[in-house]
């Protein structure tokens, strides 16, 4: 869940309220303390949130690259060079995974690539790839 480690602040949790009737019938007002996926504003807050959080970085060509081709969870970028991509690939990994934001899907148009991934993720779907919600 990408949405989940970002925290509101406490002035912000009135937003995120929501009411709750419990077994006796009483209402309670409930507040989330994080972000939750399908509210309007969730996938703006995130991608505000993770630029924010690689401003930390020295911006190479990978931090770069996820500031501008970053979509909520999905990342598009590329290159000419499999050594390249691959190096781009592990350092995306190393620095949103310390974030808390872990990329969890990848795929790729080079044959090479793909057998990578296929062996570093025994659960990695070759036949039905999406990206932006698109198949």
């Amino acid at each position: 869940m990408a949405f989940l480690p970002i925290e509101l602040e406490s002035s912000d949790r009135d937003v995120y309220r929501f009411l709750l009737m419990d077994t006796n019938k009483q209402v309670r007002h409930k507040r989330f303390n994080r972000v939750t996926f399908g509210n309007a504003s969730s996938s703006f807050i995130l991608n505000a949130v993770i630029k924010l959080y690689l401003e930390r970085y020295e911006k190479d060509r990978t931090i770069a690259e996820l500031m501008t081709n970053l979509d909520v969870d999905d990342w598009r970028t590329g290159s000419d060079c499999e050594d390249e991509l691959l190096g781009m690939m592990a350092r995306s990994e190393e620095v949103l995974q310390q974030g808390g934001f872990p990329l969890t899907k990848w795929t790729s148009n080079n044959s090479k690539v793909r057998e990578i991934l296929h062996r570093l993720f025994t659960d990695h779907d070759e036949t039905v790839q999406k990206i932006l919600g698109l198949t």
